[in-house]
């Protein structure tokens, strides 16, 4: 009886290391994540608060790009998540953009949000990088014009 014990604890040991060495094998990639400003006029974007908890706590301080000009930070993110999308570089699913203080936009990727148009194209929180690892996002004229007027107090 002793003998089966043993067997069968070994083989109980073998068949949990078989498990656990089999986990997948994850690791650190760096991804550029670019905001090109080509709007006319100088741009903040805010991050607001998530709709979806799992970015809670996580906010990003606003960023503010002048017209012309480009915003680019290098982000180390594990490939177990392997989500290199703007959501993950503002901590949110929930962003505003600013232009000039009278106009503003808001994007959102949460469908319980009455603002979700994941669906547009032009949504920067769905734009996921290239094979590079660069995710780059432009802001043009053209979002100025579809963003809605505020009249100076878009805080």
């Amino acid at each position: 009886m002793g003998v089966k014990k043993s067997l069968g604890f070994k083989i109980v040991i073998v068949f949990v290391l078989t498990l656990v060495s089999c986990n997948p094998d994850y690791s650190e990639k760096l991804v550029d994540f670019v905001i090109i400003n080509e709007s006319g006029v100088d741009i903040r974007i805010n991050s607001k608060p998530p709709i979806i908890e799992t970015f809670s706590g996580n906010e990003r301080t606003p960023l503010v790009i002048e017209n012309n000009s480009a915003f680019s930070e290098l982000i180390e993110i594990s490939t177990r998540y392997a989500d290199f999308s703007f959501d993950t570089f503002f901590r949110t699913d929930n962003i505003e953009v600013i232009f000039n203080n009278n106009r503003k936009i808001l994007f959102s990727c949460a469908s319980s949000d009455e603002n979700n148009n994941c669906s547009n194209q032009r949504n920067i929180l769905k734009f996921i990088p290239d094979s590079n690892n660069r995710n780059e996002y432009t802001f043009t004229v053209s979002d100025f014009d579809a963003s809605e007027l505020c009249d100076g107090n878009c805080n």
